[in-house]
């Protein structure tokens, strides 16, 4: 069955030009955790997936290295890569540190943004409204939107450090954000929060903006280590 499931993303696997052969295997290996088929604490077996995607094991070993890099993965003495997970002490320190990055570039953001920023957000939230009208809502499409949103709202305050360390911190949690997508009222919320971000852009609202988010990172490190304490607990 594994394999089945390996030869399914693998023949995704087209040619891009604009990305090395490893960063290809980054991405479809991202997709086996995100979607669930590869589970946490689950070995990752280097040899299957280099098989499937039609690839020799090098671009699979860097690919691993570089998702070690971002909290996904962690190696083990003589067993090889595994699915990490987290702790529920981790996840929150990982929220701590989001809110002082994102409320820090957040601040660059308002002093830097233009017409054509504001445009091109508008646009990703039309996108994600359009979703939200389909029934049944789809959550993890639902959240890779919501991350290009954001990834792209903070490119405005023209910090790529920053953005870097922000967009893998989103990455080490995104099997855990995409449990929060799934909740009834998520849909509602994030169409709010949205708008509000966009409004503050436009009547350069620093301090709104700041508050805003601040208080939208608490209440998800008030209810992700809920959802994930269940999610866990459904595993065993």
């Amino acid at each position: 069955m594994k394999n089945e499931i390996f030869t399914k993303y693998g023949n995704m696997m087209i040619d891009n030009n604009n990305k090395t052969l490893s960063d290809r295997v980054y991405d479809m290996i991202l997709n086996l955790i995100v979607e669930g088929e590869l589970k946490l604490d689950e070995r990752i077996n280097s040899d299957d997936i280099a098989k499937s995607f039609g690839v020799s094991r090098t671009p699979v070993r860097e690919a691993l290295k570089s998702l070690e890099k971002t909290g996904l993965v962690h190696f083990k003495s003589y067993t090889g890569a595994y699915v990490r997970k987290l702790t529920i002490e981790e996840i929150e320190e990982i929220y701590c540190i989001r809110m002082q990055l994102e409320t820090f570039v957040l601040k660059k953001v308002v002093e830097n943004v233009t017409e054509v920023d504001i445009d091109q957000l508008c646009s990703i939230q039309n996108e994600i409204e359009k979703r939200l009208n389909e029934r049944p809502i789809n959550a993890k499409k639902l959240y890779y939107l919501n991350e290009k949103f954001h990834m792209r709202l903070y490119k405005v305050s023209k910090m790529p450090k920053h953005c870097e360390i922000i967009e893998n911190l989103w990455t080490n949690l995104s099997l855990y954000r995409i449990l929060l997508a799934s909740k009834e009222d998520y849909s509602e919320e994030i169409k709010t929060e949205h708008k509000k971000y966009i409004s503050c852009l436009v009547n350069k609202q620093k301090d709104e903006i700041v508050s805003m988010t601040k208080k939208n990172l608490l209440n998800h490190l008030q209810h992700v280590p809920m959802l994930v304490n269940e999610y866990y607990k459904s595993l065993n």
